[in-house]
């Protein structure tokens, strides 16, 4: 197997194990077969109020639509790191500080671009999805 293989093998793969991980998030659960999970001002004590309610008034639809818009992104995000052997910094941001598998160093520049681009990421497919859906 060539690299550029390996690569595209890599960039694929992850979007692949993201997608099934985005299904796993937005399937609705069997009756019974789901543990009461901790509110999440009891898993975060220290996130403010604010935020908590904010997470806790995102409607079931409106979160579908959001992990699509999302999906949409890394799918994007994929497709650029195929084209470049896992070199195009969006992939890179987007998926894994990784190239062909093995890790890269990372600056704290790179990891403050992944973590803006993940948050602009984040904003963007929630104002998309209440768009989409009328939340709020």
């Amino acid at each position: 197997m060539k690299d550029d293989d390996v690569n595209r093998a890599v960039t694929y793969g992850l979007f692949a194990a993201r997608a099934l991980h985005d299904a796993e998030e937005v399937a609705p659960p069997r009756a019974g077969s789901v543990a009461r999970l901790p509110e999440p001002r009891e898993r975060f004590p220290t996130v403010p109020e604010l935020v908590c309610r904010a997470a806790e008034s995102v409607h079931r639809r409106e979160f579908g639509v959001a992990v699509g818009v999302m999906g949409t992104l890394v799918g994007a995000a994929a497709v650029a790191g195929a084209r470049t052997g896992g070199g195009s910094g969006f992939c890179q941001g987007a998926l894994t500080p990784r190239r062909a598998g093995v890790p890269r160093p990372t600056r704290a520049r790179d990891a403050g671009a992944g973590a803006a681009l993940t948050a602009g990421a984040t904003i963007l497919s929630h104002t998309v999805a209440r768009g989409l859906t009328g939340a709020r």
